[in-house]
C-alpha cells in the first residue's frame, strides 16, 4: 500500500507493519502504528532514500529503534569496497536458524549504502557492519517490538535480495514481530472464527461464510475491519494419529494367497508366476556379474603390463 494511502484502519487490522523505504506517513497513520506497538505487534523498517533525517527523526522518532544522520557509501552493492554483516546476535530469534552449520551465511551479502544512525540504550544492537556501525537494530516499545535495517532491499544499496538467506530472514522477523501479538490468525474451515456479536465477516467473493480456504476480514459493528485470518482447508485426512495401525500394515501387506502361483483357466502361467520367474532371473544376472568382475580381477593381475 502506498505509504500516503495506507489508512488507520488498514494498521487496525494487521500484527505487523513492513515500512518499505517510507520516510513519512499521514499524521493519523503514525498514531495507528503507535497503537499497534502498545498492543503487542511489530514495525519493520527498511530504511532508503526516500527518508530524510529531519522528517523521518520527526515522524517515527518514537517509533523506530535509531535516529537517522546520513547516508554512507562504502562501495558498490556488487561487492567493491562494500560492508559485511559482523558481530551478528545468533541468540536473536530472527538470527538463530542462522546459527547451525550450512543454515546459510549472513557475511555473504554485500552493502554498498546505507544509512550512519544513533540510538538509545533502550535499543539492540542486533548485528553491525564491518566499520562497527549498526546494521540491525531491535527496540521494545509498549508491549509491542520495533525492528529496524539501515539500508535499504535494493540493488542501489546492496544485494541481499539475491542471497539465499534474504526470503528465511524476512521469515524470521515477520514471526519474531507477529508473535508478540499472541492473537491468533489463522484457522482451519469448520472452526469457530472470533467475530464479535454484531460484527460481520467477508471473505472470498464476498463469502459470509468461512466454508472455503483464502483470507477473510472480520468487521466489527461499524463496519470497520478489526482483524485479517487465513483459513485453510481441513487436514483430518493427513493426520496420521487417526490411522488405525491395523489398516496401515493391511494397506501394505501381500495377502497369503496372492504369493502362490496362479494359473488361467488355460493352464498358462498368470501374472503373479511371470514375477516370481523375473525374481529369479535377477539372481543369476548378480551371480554372473560377480563372477566376471572376480574374472577380470585375476586377467588383469597375471597380465604384464609395458
Amino acid at each position: 500500500v502506498p505509504a500516503d494511502k495506507v489508512t488507520p484502519q488498514d494498521i487496525a487490522a494487521v500484527s505487523v507493519v513492513v515500512l518499505a523505504n517510507v520516510g513519512e506517513i499521514p499524521p493519523a497513520s503514525a498514531t495507528a502504528l503507535t497503537e499497534l506497538l502498545a498492543r503487542g505487534g511489530g514495525l519493520l523498517f527498511f530504511v532508503g532514500d526516500q527518508a530524510k533525517p529531519e522528517k523521518f527523526n520527526a515522524v517515527f522518532g518514537n517509533l523506530a529503534p535509531f535516529k537517522l544522520r546520513q547516508i554512507l557509501q562504502a562501495g558498490s552493492a556488487d561487492g567493491d569496497n562494500a560492508e559485511s554483516l559482523t558481530k551478528i546476535d545468533y541468540e536473536h530469534p530472527v538470527f538463530e536458524v542462522f546459527a547451525a552449520p550450512h543454515h546459510g551465511n549472513l557475511s555473504l551479502p554485500k552493502f554498498g549504502r546505507y544509512w550512519e544512525t544513533t540510538y538509545t540504550q533502550r535499543s539492540r544492537v542486533l548485528a553491525r557492519f564491518g566499520d562497527g556501525r549498526p546494521a540491525v537494530l531491535d527496540r521494545g516499545i509498549g508491549k509491542g517490538t520495533s525492528l529496524a535495517f539501515v539500508s535499504a532491499p535494493d540493488t542501489d544499496w546492496n544485494d541481499l535480495p539475491f542471497q539465499s538467506v534474504f526470503l528465511p530472514l524476512i521469515h524470521q522477523s515477520m514471526r519474531f514481530l507477529a508473535v508478540q501479538t499472541g492473537q491468533r490468525t489463522t484457522f482451519s474451515i469448520g472452526e469457530t472464527l472470533p467475530v464479535p456479536e454484531g460484527g460481520t465477516l467477508k471473505g472470498p467473493d464476498g463469502r459470509t461464510q468461512a466454508d472455503v480456504p483464502g483470507f477473510y476480514s472480520i468487521m466489527g459493528k461499524d463496519g470497520a475491519v478489526q482483524l485479517q485470518v487465513a483459513v485453510n482447508a481441513a487436514l483430518t485426512e493427513s493426520n496420521p494419529a487417526i490411522l488405525v495401525p491395523e489398516e496401515l500394515v493391511a494397506s501394505v501387506e501381500t495377502p497369503a494367497n496372492d504369493a502362490q502361483p496362479q494359473f488361467s483357466a488355460g493352464g498358462l502361467p498368470v501374472a503373479g508366476k511371470a514375477g516370481a520367474a523375473s525374481g529369479n532371473l535377477w539372481w543369476f544376472l548378480l551371480c554372473a556379474a560377480v563372477a566376471l568382475s572376480a574374472g577380470e580381477l585375476v586377467l588383469a593381475n597375471r597380465t604384464v603390463r609395458h
